[in-house]
């Protein structure tokens, strides 16, 4: 930058007219005052939007319906089929086609958005419906700022990467490599979206923004600059295990970003623990921010030894041996660097009286106070333990003394081994492991793979190869949204870069796992591929076309992707094949498999070096095969991998064998018998299948495709309107689509000529009254309805309004009563350019 200013100086110092050099140094020099830190990018790109469905009229802006928005021009007069266009910027007046020309808006030219329905799916009963709106998203956010302006709990956008690649367009032109402006355009473009996109969120709203490596760091700062007031934090999601095919590295993930309100409290919601992920809970954070049993968050923690499991596992399990992969045994000692010393806890120091006969926790003692020392004599026949630990330090338990002797009632917690030279016990208790735990920053999940669970998905649901190129992972997409609405029931989700609709699936699918009632928007255009579009027009199919637009994103993918997802079967009837998973654990049973080792024999197996080649070809711990005596029952505790066998070394003690996994067994899944496989071997495994209980493991639950979800879904298509003729009464029914989104999208989108007196749509949160003079009957029919939560009054005068609202029903909120048509008419007079609301 300072190499190009000094240029310029040099250039200014090579100007002749000293009038003109002077002029131009100070100009200059002002823009050296004005020079931005930070981000910086040229914000002058004007950005055209086509709107190939408007009304072409005298005065109106047009521009060439096909290609790049390289020349605008101003209608002066029409013909049948041509207009008369003026250049903007000078030049002589030409003749165009009228079905070669397009209406275009400069960004911030006021414009009047409503929704015109497309069509729509009901299987959700009373539930809110989802909303898919074609349009372009800079004019579909500016309805949804009207419409729900501080009412959006999440918003989350996957937006155009700006590869280079030409992947998306600015001013209906692609936009590559070639392009030196290519930064600036996507940060102009990002950036007038984003700032309506803040205006819609609740006070504990959250954006989302995925992203990779181009534009990450430019989009950090400009979310920096947009979002203040919001806290960053960046997820890294890995999306392709296999890595991509780049120079230098493989890359294997994306980013994340999410924007989450400074309220000084914890707003992400933590993610439920997976049957596949119990197992490696332990010792993580939960959504509290403590840890499973209590412990502080942060603190170090020691896992249990396998002399401690095995001593806990001699003792006997507190619950179903099935469930044991639930629970983990922790010291009950606090053994961390934090909060786990007597001074900081004086209450959690008291005695456990051991009773050493019995080798049990009989009761906790009396918390003691800091200025007592502790006692070490026994007392009828117990002994006090005291949480010291080696260096003589005074620590404290877990729990204060009334939650220990629950525990200890409960039966999780168990005497471990006496240490001689400490004289002293070690103490374990079983916790439960979390339901829940904290969301960490980096996301290994296969379920995320976006080729397996967003392509290959896709390509099942529609029928068909290469619908959307690159889609996501439907689970990717929801375990985002989830870690802001997982616990908001009724949240609202906000999509305006929707693409294939993953946003909406994602959703529907929390919905069905857990009962919620949350509302999904989606924004996609309809926008042609550059393939598809290059055929269309070798056929002589122009944009705008009927042919043209069967061909864009919105109708070719978006809808019949969400469509097909509700009802469980692809657009051509047949069902979807697959499932998929609720994120929810289920207990399910399972065959046990009975095996003849028909290849040994008690005789060969009766040295301990011949049971150890069995416990590896078993995949078996050697030396537990090897002490084992008549048979082996893996314990459901055990550290060794897999611990769900069982070996009956003596066909003679089936009986005695059946009547020990009855006991211990529960967990026992597959049953190795030394016999050959003959008549008897099928009788003892008859006998065995029979007599043992189901077998019961936890499984994550899963809902084939076919199914379908329950849910509701409106399809919409933006239009525009003349404000004039919406003022004048006659374009009334063009704004009810709006009002029912409004007022929550609930019931069926209604219909209404506009000669009504009021209307109380079916199934509907909202009235509206079309004629001053039929108030008092309104008012009245208003206090009998049930659910209604939004009044719309249409009047030409303020003071009628005013005098109308204070009437109604104490119920309906004061910011639930609306004006029309000047609320409307005015909010986009006004914020045409995206000003606050």
């Amino acid at each position: 930058m300072i190499h190009q200013m000094a240029l310029v100086d040099d250039l200014l110092n090579d100007i002749a007219d000293a009038e003109l050099r002077a002029r131009l140094q100070e100009q200059v020099a002002t823009l050296r005052k004005e020079k931005k830190f930070g981000l910086v990018f040229e914000q002058h790109h004007p950005e055209m939007l086509c709107i190939n469905d408007a009304r072409i009229h005298r005065g109106v802006r047009v521009a060439h319906r096909d290609g790049a928005i390289e020349q605008t021009y101003i209608v002066d007069s029409m013909r049948a089929t041509a207009a008369t266009c003026r250049p903007e910027g000078g030049g002589e007046n030409i003749a165009i086609p009228l079905d070669e020309l397009t209406v275009v808006k400069k960004f911030g030219e006021p414009v009047f958005p409503v929704i015109v329905p497309v069509d729509h799916v009901a299987r959700g009963g009373s539930a809110p419906h989802h909303v898919l709106i074609e349009a372009d998203n800079y004019h579909a956010l500016q309805l949804l700022e009207w419409l729900y302006a501080g009412r959006v709990d999440c918003i989350y956008i996957d937006p155009p990467y700006n590869t280079g690649a030409r992947d998306w367009r600015y001013n209906n032109d692609y936009v590559d490599l070639a392009d030196s402006w290519r930064h600036s355009k996507w940060l102009a473009f990002m950036q007038r979206r984003l700032q309506i996109a803040r205006r819609l969120l609740k006070p504990d709203g959250v954006l989302i923004v995925t992203i990779d490596e181009h534009e990450v760091h430019h989009l950090g700062m400009l979310l920096e600059d947009t979002m203040r007031g919001y806290l960053q934090e960046m997820v890294t999601v890995v999306i392709n295990p296999k890595g991509t095919g780049k120079l230098n590295f493989a890359r294997v993930n994306e980013h994340a970003i999410y924007c989450i309100p400074d309220l000084g409290f914890s707003v992400i919601a933590g993610a439920p623990t997976r049957a596949g992920q119990l197992a490696d809970a332990a010792g993580e954070e939960t959504e509290d921010g403590n840890d499973a049993d209590g412990e502080d968050a942060g603190e170090e923690e020691e896992a249990a030894t396998p002399d401690d499991l095995e001593v806990a596992a001699e003792a006997g399990l507190p619950f179903p041996a099935e469930e044991a992969s639930l629970w983990e045994l922790r010291h009950a000692r606090r053994r961390g660097g934090e909060s786990s010393y007597r001074h900081q806890r004086w209450r959690s120091f008291y005695p456990l009286w051991i009773d050493p006969e019995r080798r049990v926790v009989v009761r906790a003692g009396e918390s003691l106070p800091l200025d007592q020392e502790p006692y070490f004599e026994p007392q009828d026949g117990v002994v006090p333990l005291w949480p010291i630990d080696a260096e003589g330090n005074h620590r404290c338990w877990r729990y204060v003394p009334k939650s220990m002797n629950d525990v200890i009632d409960e039966g999780r917690v168990v005497l471990g081994r006496y240490n001689a030279a400490q004289r002293s016990w070690t103490v374990n208790l079983w916790v439960r492991k979390a339901a829940s735990r904290k969301l960490k920053t980096v996301w290994w999940d296969p379920a995320h793979d976006a080729g397996t669970h967003g392509t290959s998905l896709i390509n099942r649901i529609l029928g068909r190869r290469d619908a959307f190129p690159f889609p996501k992972s439907v689970y990717a997409v929801r375990d985002a949204i989830a870690a802001v609405v997982r616990n908001r029931p009724n949240a609202i989700v906000l999509d305006f870069f929707a693409g294939s609709g993953t946003t909406l699936h994602g959703l529907a699918m929390m919905n069905a796992a857990d009962g919620g009632r949350r509302q999904c928007i989606l924004v996609t255009n309809n926008e042609v591929s550059e393939r598809n579009a290059q055929s269309l027009r070798e056929v002589g199919v122009t944009p705008g076309s009927p042919e043209w637009e069967r061909e864009g994103i919105c109708q070719a993918v978006t809808w019949p992707r969400c469509k097909a997802a509700i009802e469980g079967k692809r657009p051509d009837g047949k069902p979807i094949d697959g499932e998929w998973s609720t994120d929810a654990i289920i207990r399910t049973e399972v065959p046990r498999t009975v095996r003849a080792l028909s290849f040994a024999s008690p005789e060969l197996l009766k040295t301990k070096a011949a049971r150890k080649a069995l416990a590896s070809a078993l995949g078996i711990g050697q030396n537990a095969l090897a002490d084992a005596g008549t048979w082996y029952i893996a314990p459901a505790d055990a550290r060794d991998r897999p611990k769900d066998q069982a070996v009956l070394f003596e066909t003679d003690a089936l009986d005695a064998f059946t009547s020990a996994l009855l006991a211990d067994g529960a967990h026992i899944r597959t049953i190795h018998l030394l016999m050959p496989e003959n008549s008897t071997f099928r009788r003892a495994r008859d006998q065995l299948r029979s007599t043992l209980p189901p077998l019961v493991k936890l499984a994550d639950q899963t809902v084939p495709f076919s199914e379908g979800l329950t849910a509701n879904l409106d399809y919409f298509r933006l239009g525009f309107i003349d404000p004039d003729a919406l003022e004048m009464g006659g374009r009334f029914s063009d704004l009810l689509p709006a009002l029912w989104m409004m007022a929550g999208a609930r019931g069926a989108v209604p219909v209404a000529t506009g000669s009504e007196s009021y209307l109380f749509p079916e199934g509907s949160a909202f009235a509206v009254l079309l004629r001053e003079a039929a108030f008092p009957e309104f008012n009245d029919k208003l206090a009998k309805a049930q659910g209604v939560e939004w009044v719309f009054i249409i009047t030409d005068s303020r003071e009628a309004f005013v005098e109308i609202s204070e009437q109604l029903a104490t119920h309906i909120s004061p910011r639930q009563r609306v004006h029309l048509y000047r609320n409307y008419i005015d909010n986009f007079q006004i914020n045409g350019g995206g000003g606050q609301s």
